[in-house]
């Protein structure tokens, strides 16, 4: 697992991310996947200057565990539609007292290269959607 974000409302510049771990399929169908993953992250954190105290440091670097439960229903049907989402949980080894969350979702339809009038689009557009909580 490779991941960089920023978040103005957590006072992130960056977050840079980098680890491995494990996973196992709880339930695997052709209507759906649910698995499980854990494993071990080694995360650097830029602060935004605006949210520094002037003892507080601006980056950390920590160890953290992760667990995380994936879950995708599959839509073979016309439109022809993804879904995914995510649960993460983050538990700071370095840092006591420390556990990040987040839960991801995203959804994507489908492409059409030949659609039934010239006037419509041959692409649907995607969302994807991050939610997020840390204690």
């Amino acid at each position: 697992m490779i991941g960089f974000e920023s978040n103005d409302e957590l006072g992130l510049d960056l977050r840079s991310s980098i680890g491995a771990g494990f996973g196992r399929y709880l339930t695997q169908t052709n209507l759906s996947e649910l698995a499980l993953k854990g494993g071990l992250v080694g995360t650097a954190e830029s602060l935004k200057q605006g949210t520094l105290t002037p003892t507080s440091p601006s980056s950390e670097e920590s160890l953290e565990g992760m667990l995380a439960l994936d879950y995708s229903p599959f839509v073979y049907d016309h439109p022809a539609v993804a879904v995914s989402a995510r649960l993460s949980a983050f538990p700071s080894i370095t840092e006591s007292g420390r556990t990040r969350a987040q839960l991801d979702l995203s959804y994507y339809n489908s492409y059409d290269s030949d659609p039934p009038s010239s006037t419509q689009s041959t692409s649907d557009y995607g969302v994807i959607t991050l939610i997020g909580y840390s204690f």
